[in-house]
């Protein structure tokens, strides 16, 4: 059950919030195709904390994705608002999915894709709950009953979709189920 708590604690606030500051900082072009780099972090943590093997296509990819990165990256003269460091908000991001990707790998070791999602979405959840109750100005009171259907919507999608990714993520290597 630790893994899925984790990986419900970790991703909802800590990699959005790291997402939306890289859409302040460097904009959302180049925070999206940052974040794209959650495979090449998913391949490597895997190696690293699970002892999954790389296979050529994951180097190839590995060795692509960072050139890629290198590549968006670069301050062009009409972009000369941006810094740098704004990079490392998406790319924290996409660690931080990474993880929440090797935890759940992990945790389906033992459990089956339904308990673990249900954990992690229920976590998630929680703490989406409880940082919103931190959040002076409740910005959901402002919404609409519509726009509130639509995010509830949303949230069970995104549940079902945890469910679908668990289920891969049980049935194959991370190294392999996350490109």
């Amino acid at each position: 059950v630790l893994p899925f708590v984790i990986a419900g604690l970790a991703v909802p606030v800590l990699s959005r919030t790291l997402i939306f500051m890289g859409f302040e900082k460097i904009g959302v072009a180049r925070t999206t195709s940052i974040n794209g780099t959650t495979p090449f972090f998913s391949a490597v943590v895997a190696l690293l904390a699970l002892g999954e093997a790389l296979t050529p296509r994951a180097v190839t990819g590995i060795v692509l994705t960072v050139a890629g990165i290198a590549v968006i990256s670069e301050p062009h003269k009409e972009t000369k608002s941006w810094k740098l460091s704004g990079v490392l908000f998406p790319l924290g991001s996409a660690l931080l999915f990474a993880i929440r990707y090797t935890l759940a790998r992990y945790g389906l070791f033992t459990s089956p894709a339904l308990v673990g999602s249900a954990i992690t979405s229920g976590t998630s959840l929680v703490v989406l709950l409880l940082a919103g109750r931190l959040i002076p100005h409740r910005p959901l009171r402002s919404l609409s009953a519509r726009a509130l259907g639509f995010l509830l919507g949303a949230g069970l999608s995104y549940t079902g979709a945890y469910w679908c990714m668990f289920g891969a993520l049980a049935s194959e290597k991370l190294a392999v189920t996350v490109p």
